[in-house]
């Protein structure tokens, strides 16, 4: 783009301004963005030097709902932002992954979403931000009440007890992502007071997340007394098999948990690794809500044997998804042709593309 715009303006939807540089005419943009009511998404990636120059006009734009700012680190203005999110009430989606705000931008963009009614999807994601930057978000979040999917994981240490406070009395939030996290024990069981009064969140995503043996405990007594979570992501996580025989032993007792994510690409063959799995098959055998299961590797042919007999006891799951199982035999399969014959539920198996 150097002297015009090359598309038809009337029809747009999405525009994805990353390769944009300071040559580009950018005034006819500026203008295609505030009367231009057909743009819905606008997304200025990795150091897209536009967005300084364009933002003000998201501040009149009454069309655009998302707004994705990744990895933007050099040319955000949290002042313009925060504005956005005062006067802009179509916005319902800002997305500021691994932008750096660090605890200032949070806190401007925090003030911002008392005022803010409309946005519905908020990524914080690694950004540096550092306890006090979360515990303005967390008093934001007391009267930012139109938010329901929050994602703030990949920032400071032992800085969510003051967010997961503001998160236990929150009515309209379903989905938490605490991914990339290094919780210690207070946040663990921060987590668990949060969601055990919690009964809206629905998902929570701990992918990547380096917890504790007593935090796993935790997690897992979650498991047990809540009755509103349908999704849980744990994959890559740092689950080893006591923890992940906690969680199998909670899934028999849970009754409303749909998905689960779990396991992790990385994992050595070793016994350890084995029992991980037989811990996965034992809660396929004797949870009777999951529909949805994603495993990341199975390592051994004897784990793809105790998967398939869970899979003979349960009635529940519709689709098994494992993205790698490390040099499967004939009986690997044979243990799977035996199971589909007497399973009565599963309607999709994907090996391998997940």
């Amino acid at each position: 783009m150097q002297n015009d715009i090359p598309f038809e303006i009337g029809t747009l939807s999405t525009l994805i301004l990353n390769t944009l540089n300071e040559h580009s005419n950018l005034e006819l943009l500026k203008e295609a963005i505030i009367t231009t009511s057909s743009i819905k998404r606008l997304i200025a990636h990795d150091g897209c030097v536009a967005f300084p120059r364009i933002a003000n006009a998201m501040r009149a734009n009454k069309s655009v709902t998302s707004l994705d700012l990744t990895r933007n680190k050099e040319h955000l203005a949290f002042d313009t932002l925060a504005k956005i999110l005062e006067e802009n009430d179509t916005l319902t989606e800002l997305i500021l992954r691994e932008c750096d705000i660090g605890s200032k931008g949070a806190m401007q963009i925090s003030e911002a979403l008392k005022s803010n009614s409309s946005l519905r999807r908020l990524d914080l994601s690694s950004n540096k931000i550092e306890a006090e930057g979360l515990q303005v978000l967390a008093s934001a979040l007391k009267t930012a009440k139109s938010l329901n999917h929050l994602m703030i994981g990949g920032n400071g240490d032992n800085i969510l007890t003051d967010l997961l406070d503001a998160v236990k009395s929150h009515d309209t939030l379903t989905r938490l992502d605490l991914s990339t996290t290094y919780f210690s024990n207070q946040e663990c069981q921060s987590l668990f007071t949060a969601l055990t009064a919690n009964k809206k969140i629905k998902t929570l995503e701990l992918n990547q997340c380096i917890v504790s043996h007593e935090g796993w405990t935790l997690i897992a007594k979650l498991l047990e007394m809540n009755d509103t979570l349908t999704d849980l992501d744990l994959t890559t996580s740092n689950l080893k098999a006591t923890d992940c025989e906690k969680i199998s032993t909670a899934l028999a007792i849970n009754s409303t948990l749909k998905v689960l994510k779990i396991g992790s690409r990385n994992m050595p063959i070793s016994q350890e690794s084995m029992n991980i799995d037989r811990a996965i098959a034992k809660a396929l055998q004797n949870n009777s809500s999951l529909t949805d299961l994603r495993i990341q590797k199975l390592i051994m042919n004897n784990s793809v044997v105790d998967i398939c007999e869970g899979l003979k006891f349960n009635k529940s799951l519709t689709s098994l998804y494992i993205r790698e199982i490390m040099d499967m035999k004939d009986f690997g399969f044979e243990a799977f042709t035996e199971a589909l014959k007497i399973n009565p539920t599963l309607k999709h198996l994907d090996i391998g593309s997940y």
